[in-house]
């Protein structure tokens, strides 16, 4: 009996481990959003955890396609953006060509809607990491991260110091194609108001086909310093050598 209550509860275990191991769309998770301001859907993917992310993980390899975003017909109709939140006194992080500057709007009110955005995609479908959601539902990205007035665009929470209110962390996908396609994320502290970011090491590529339509995002590799060739330590050493014959000939 003893043995078959250890097998159950071990059984329950595994079960519990493979459901969390499986589960999409947490909380300190990378989400990337496809969509079409003239449209009724957006294109939710959960690109992976954020802390596995920054220490060098790989971004989830999942796809968004042009024809799943209603009333897109090219690059100029879509926008992308990414963001992520770590909890409540965690760190928000937000995908733009500029960081963050001072703003008015709480970093609490950031993580809410994070929360009650990821809650709407995840019930979706909780093991998927791609799911095509509703842009007018009240937890939808377009819903939850818009206070502005500008669908999308996160500049309720985030706004510039130059153009406060305006967008910077949702991206035109035609422009963010034609400047190379890559996106930094800063993070901004969980402190009372929304903070300077600082930008991370994590720099996102956007890719796009415009044959096929399909777009994917891809991490652009740290710079690394270049080595210097074994070659050049022995032209050193050998140049050393020839001053030292020199001197010693005189």
């Amino acid at each position: 009996m003893k043995k078959k209550m250890i097998a159950l509860l071990a059984g329950a275990l595994l079960t519990m481990a493979a459901s969390n191991a499986m589960a999409a769309f947490a909380v300190g998770d990378l989400y990337r959003v496809v969509y079409n301001r003239a449209g009724s859907v957006e294109v939710a993917t959960d690109l992976g955890s954020i802390s596995s992310l920054l220490a060098g993980g790989a971004v989830t390899a999942d796809t968004f396609s042009l024809s799943q975003v209603t009333g897109a017909t090219s690059a100029n109709d879509l926008y992308v953006a990414y963001y992520a939140s770590t909890g409540s006194t965690g760190t928000a992080y937000v995908g733009t060509p500029s960081a963050p500057t001072t703003g008015s709007r709480k970093f609490s009110y950031f993580n809410t809607g994070y929360q009650n955005n990821q809650a709407y995609f995840q019930s979706l479908s909780p093991t998927a990491t791609t799911v095509v959601a509703s842009q007018s539902y009240i937890n939808s990205y377009n819903s939850q991260m818009n206070t502005a007035g500008n669908i999308g665009t996160l500049a309720g929470y985030l706004p510039t110091a130059a153009n406060s209110g305006n967008a910077i962390g949702d991206q035109n996908l035609a422009t963010l194609l034609a400047s190379g396609g890559k996106t930094t994320l800063y993070s901004i502290p969980g402190s009372a108001y929304v903070m300077t970011g600082t930008a991370t090491n994590l720099v996102l590529a956007t890719n796009f086909n415009t044959a096929t339509g399909i777009g994917s995002t891809s991490l652009v590799p740290a710079a690394t310093p270049t080595p210097i060739p074994a070659a050049a330590y022995l032209l050193g050493s050998g140049l050393l050598g020839l001053v030292g014959i020199r001197r010693k000939q005189k």
